[in-house]
């Protein structure tokens, strides 16, 4: 994925939906992604449906969400050699039916924004569209986060609190990031990548109002400079000597040592790694890693992890989720995929109980292995057997 590919999708999130022979709403956002087969067939339904009736902008809506959701295989070179603008060059011509057949629609003000390729000249699309329709979560995430790149506080709270009020959001990806925030030291530095933890700190700490505390850094939105130094500045983390999107080799530079260079904030708050980190960005860093539950605490001095495993276990984290998931849950797929970022620290503590002997504790928690475990692995088969 390229880097301002990887940026837009924090911004724009990825649309979801259940299978069926017959037109679907393709609303919505963290449902489960469905395979390829699935939004071609749907393009077509809803293709139909525009013919039959050219001012449906529900129609419209959907043709648009589909298509834009499918992904046909010869289209996956161009994606890359244009960097990722591809699909949204290709879906320019829905656009523009709908200026001209469902102007003034909620669909049309939403479509446009969405197929901006985060451009934010294009904002005032998305806040018509959040206006018009304010009972639709659709445009909700990425007000919030535009305003979190702004440093728009009030507004990104409000929006924040507005949007949990549709009950829209994810239940287990919600329970994922109460956990997440729970299980962090004081006063820390949170670092996320992605947007499914990242959304729901975000929500968790502008409607509850928890661990308000916590400072949240997205490592892909710090890579737009206004936002990177704002913030850098306001935590005590020194200016990068060069921008990482300057080029390849500055991106790759940002990756081996951003999280060593967050550590060195001049306020010592300690900094968190959650789990959905990886790859290049903690492959440098391992040692300095320590996992404590949903996230690995930094730390280049010694440091012994199983106070806080046992702390966050006993004590700070809800399990219910994991011991009876609630239902329905519009992202089950996500969750599932989260939630397998217990596992290390699961298996940490089932070792440190089996040592001090703690033996119903560690079966326990076992048990709970296994289940979560048994869940990722069948949300991975599903993921692998349409490709995505």
């Amino acid at each position: 994925m390229t880097l301002r590919l990887a940026l837009f999708f924090l911004l724009s999130g990825t649309v979801f939906a259940a299978m069926a022979q017959v037109p679907e709403k393709i609303h919505g956002k963290n449902k489960r992604l469905m395979p390829n087969a699935y939004y071609v067939e749907q393009v077509g339904l809803w293709r139909a449906e525009v013919a039959k009736e050219p001012r449906n902008a529900e129609a419209w809506y959907n043709c648009y969400r589909a298509s834009r959701n499918a992904y046909i295989k010869g289209d996956e070179q161009e994606n890359k050699d244009s960097r990722g603008t591809g699909r949204f060059v290709r879906l320019q011509g829905i656009v523009d039916s709908m200026a001209v057949r469902v102007p003034e629609s909620f669909e049309f003000h939403h479509v446009r924004w969405m197929n901006g390729y985060g451009d934010a000249g294009l904002l005032p699309y998305l806040q018509r569209a959040n206006a018009m329709a304010p009972q639709r979560p659709e445009p909700y995430l990425d007000l919030v986060a535009h305003y979190e790149l702004t440093g728009e506080d009030s507004l990104r709270r409000a929006t924040c609190a507005a949007y949990l009020k549709l009950s829209d959001y994810s239940p287990g990806l919600l329970n994922y990031g109460r956990n997440l925030l729970a299980g962090l030291a004081p006063n820390a530095i949170l670092l996320t990548h992605g947007d499914k933890d990242t959304e729901a700190v975000w929500l968790l700490q502008c409607g509850p109002g928890l661990r308000t505390d916590v400072q949240l850094l997205n490592l892909d939105l710090l890579l737009r400079q206004d936002y990177r130094e704002r913030q850098f500045q306001r935590l005590g983390i020194a200016p990068l000597a060069v921008d990482p999107l300057s080029s390849d080799a500055a991106f790759a530079e940002y990756q081996a040592h951003i999280i060593a260079h967050i550590a060195g904030n001049s306020a010592n708050r300690p900094v968190e790694v959650s789990l959905s980190v990886e790859g290049p960005y903690t492959a440098g860093v391992q040692e300095a890693l320590h996992v404590t539950g949903l996230s690995y605490r930094y730390s280049t001095a010694p440091f012994n992890n199983w106070l806080d495993l046992y702390a966050n276990y006993y004590n700070h984290y809800d399990l219910d989720y994991l011991r009876a998931p609630y239902t329905p849950d519009i992202s089950q797929g996500n969750v599932r995929e989260f939630n397998a970022h217990y596992l290390p620290s699961l298996m940490a503590l089932c070792e440190g109980l089996n040592r001090a002997s703690a033996w119903d504790g560690e079966y326990r928690f076992r048990e709970m292995v296994a289940r979560v475990r048994r869940d990722a692995e069948c949300e991975a088969e599903f993921q692998r057997s349409y490709g995505r």
